[in-house]
């Protein structure tokens, strides 16, 4: 794909918003374990505008196009090919998101490389880390875990950052025990880094849909 002159024509064409998706995994390699990063740039049409309530059952329409790469390298290079492949695809940064899990380096990549662009928090992985501290809270399979997680992702889903810390100073309110102290720390040290990222109330009612799932859009 790297050589072939013909390989961003579809993508040109194709209707909707551009996103791109990156995320990085481990391989083993003849010189150890190393970082493998993939990245996905794709067009989607926006779906319907939703209630933070309904974020899980409608449907949104199929991406339009894809262009994926993958290198084993560090940041930096990986972030120069984020940059050379928004060039030849065309891509305005300024009407792009980025889709990440919460890790620095994505984040740092894009605003090299993609400036202007809506920065995203995938929805998925911020619930990990809600449903991590309530099975700290209140074990796994237990109701208490249940009740946490469904208020916590509902206040995250409507109010961003906002919401978590209502949530989380609820949550102290009821019981502020050295355990549940140092799980939710955890919740705000993770999330106070994302700030901006979660406002997934205003994505999901507007013209274009920005709420990840870690495949895409949901």
């Amino acid at each position: 794909m790297d050589a072939d002159a013909g390989a961003c024509a579809p993508f040109e064409a194709a209707a909707g918003e551009v996103e791109l998706q990156t995320d990085a995994a481990k391989v083993n390699t003849d010189t150890g374990w190393r970082d493998i990063k993939v990245g996905v740039y794709a067009k989607r049409e926006a779906g319907e505008p939703a209630t933070p309530a309904e974020w899980d059952s409608r449907r949104l329409p199929g991406p339009t196009a894809r262009v994926a790469f993958a290198a084993i390298e560090h940041c930096e290079p990986f972030g120069e090919k984020i940059g050379d492949w928004a060039r030849r695809l065309k891509v305005d940064a300024g009407s792009a998101s980025v889709l990440g899990d919460g890790a620095e380096w994505i984040w740092e990549q894009a605003r090299k490389h993609l400036p202007g662009a809506t920065q995203v928090l995938d929805i998925y992985h911020a619930c990990e880390h809600l449903a991590e501290a309530g099975r700290a809270m209140y074990g796994a399979g237990t109701e208490g875990l249940a009740r946490w997680l469904e208020g916590a992702r509902r206040r995250l889903l409507a109010d961003g950052w906002h919401g978590v810390c209502e949530a989380v100073g609820e949550a102290l309110a009821q019981d502020n025990s050295a355990p549940r102290q140092a799980a939710l720390d955890e919740v705000i040290g993770y999330f106070s880094k994302q700030t901006e990222r979660p406002s997934y109330c205003a994505a999901v009612r507007g013209p274009v849909d920005r709420l990840g799932d870690g495949r895409g859009r949901v």
